[in-house]
């Protein structure tokens, strides 16, 4: 987790969730009460990263699968680190209620 704090108040006013898994970290979620200041927990986070020296890929989510305005500007947001969408294979596990499990593949 990175936190950026109000410099007059000392209150919190936005935070970066961060998952590292072996060589790849996940960008979880960013919530933020002023405007830009997920600009500055991005590169903080990713400067965290770059210092560990064992992660290779910070996945920042789909880009271009938004259906609102507000998904459309987060997509943007993303889109400004650079990168590319990688496809990949997802199986997620499926109950129909009778207590057998049925894999299926797919997006996230």
């Amino acid at each position: 987790v990175t936190c950026a704090y109000d410099r007059t108040t000392g209150d919190p006013v936005g935070a970066t969730y961060v998952f590292v898994y072996k060589d790849w970290a996940y960008y979880a979620s960013g919530p933020s009460l002023l405007p830009s200041v997920q600009h500055a927990l991005q590169w903080a986070a990713i400067e965290e990263l770059v210092s560990r020296g064992d992660v290779r890929v910070y996945e920042l989510g789909w880009q271009g699968e938004a259906t609102t305005e507000k998904g459309r500007n987060i997509e943007f947001f993303k889109s400004g680190w650079g990168g590319a969408d990688v496809l990949f294979p997802v199986w997620e596990v499926v109950s129909d209620g009778d207590g057998i499990d049925r894999g299926r593949g797919g997006r996230p």
